[in-house]
């Protein structure tokens, strides 16, 4: 989720994995430093995790569809607004809400992500961005378990590793070695050797 533009914290993942059927979990945040006179946007990028899994076979015969409680990728919000005088104000999600497509084009919690560059929408998430060509937000009406707020240290990036090896196994394809096992991000940069820099598109996040 970002305000502004601004990510609302610097905290990974969130909220944690639960039996959804049994409660989900929510976090909260004071976005108060993102907020700014005039028009405010809030944003979110949603992807699939557990409650919509690939139908990828665990050990060759587990199908986490079949155990899990599954459904469409779904955000619940609400921001609180408490004004100088007293009063204050609630902003929910609702079918106000607009939604567009993004530039991870598919993501898994084992198989990682697959990014589109070309799919970016510069600005999304600022004010005066122009989402005419965006559909309305659908109501979500699986049933899940009660909301529960979060009790568990959040995660969050801790380590920054740099490749120790990079090979490439057939032409075009890279493998890039890390040094160990870990779950996180890789950052890349394209570096070409053309004469005007305006060629270069920058690559981005990927699960690893």
């Amino acid at each position: 989720m970002t305000v502004n533009g601004h990510p609302v914290s610097d905290s990974v993942l969130d909220p944690g994995y639960t039996r959804y059927d049994k409660r989900v979990l929510y976090v909260t945040h004071d976005i108060t430093p993102w907020l700014r006179p005039g028009p405010n946007a809030v944003g979110v990028m949603l992807g699939n995790g557990w409650l919509n899994p690939l139908p990828l076979r665990l050990w060759g015969h587990i199908n986490p569809r079949d155990a899990l409680t599954t459904g469409q990728p779904r955000a619940i919000a609400q921001l609180v607004v408490e004004f100088a005088d007293g009063t204050s104000q609630v902003i929910a999600t609702d079918a106000s809400w607009k939604l567009g497509q993004g530039p991870i084009v598919r993501n898994s919690v084992y198989l990682g992500e697959v990014y589109d560059a070309r799919k970016e929408q510069p600005g999304w998430d600022q004010p005066g961005f122009d989402d005419r060509g965006w559909e309305q937000a659908s109501l979500a009406g699986e049933p899940l378990g009660p909301l529960c707020a979060q009790d568990v240290p959040p995660i969050r990036v801790t380590r920054t590793l740099k490749t120790v090896k990079r090979t490439e196994p057939k032409p075009g394809v890279f493998i890039f070695d890390l040094g160990q096992n870990f779950a996180g991000w890789a950052r890349l940069r394209h570096a070409c050797e053309c004469a005007t820099a305006s060629c270069c598109i920058p690559m981005a996040r990927s699960m690893a």
